[in-house]
């Protein structure tokens, strides 16, 4: 059985007030930004001619 840990270098990062608690040499822990997207914050995008693309499906967009 294949140990993914041991062949492959994962990265994780935490949510909001989380701190991981699990270590391992393939596993790197990053920091990301957190977007807060609510669907006020889209349709005043969308009213204001802001692009949504990276918030929202190609479908939805469309």
């Amino acid at each position: 059985m294949n140990k993914p840990l041991e062949h492959y270098e994962i990265l994780g990062y935490a949510g909001p007030g989380d701190s991981p608690n699990f270590d391992h040499n393939s596993l790197n822990w990053s920091e990301a930004p957190l977007l807060d997207i609510s669907a006020t914050f889209i349709c005043y995008s969308i009213k204001n001619d802001l692009s949504v693309s990276y918030l929202l499906a190609e479908k939805v967009e469309d």
